[in-house]
């Protein structure tokens, strides 16, 4: 009688267990799909006018990735090399403008 007892709570906790990782693995799952769907693609530009001149965007410019202070990942577009260089001194400022696809106040 003690094995048979030892043996179901074994099977009823390792089927909780499972329970649990499937439960946790979807919740994780949702969670990814949420934050990619919020998110732009990595290494996408988010922006067509150029946060510092308000000029169109140059393709040919290497865009500009920043991180502001909230974490989160901005990749900018430029209209030429100095801007580039000016947005990245500034990720809050520039970062919430391109998002905006707005030349910076």
């Amino acid at each position: 009688m003690t094995i048979l007892l030892r043996t179901s709570l074994a099977l009823a906790l390792a089927f909780a267990a499972v329970g649990f990782v499937q439960a946790a693995d979807a919740t994780a799952a949702s969670d990814a799909a949420s934050a990619s769907a919020a998110a732009p693609a990595p290494g996408k530009v988010v922006n067509t006018i150029c946060p510092n001149e308000g000029d169109p965007v140059d393709p040919s410019i290497p865009p500009t990735t920043v991180v502001m202070k909230d974490g989160q990942t901005v990749v900018i577009g430029t209209c030429c090399a100095k801007c580039a260089a000016i947005v990245a001194k500034d990720p809050d400022k520039y970062g919430a403008a391109a998002l905006k696809n707005e030349k910076a106040k």
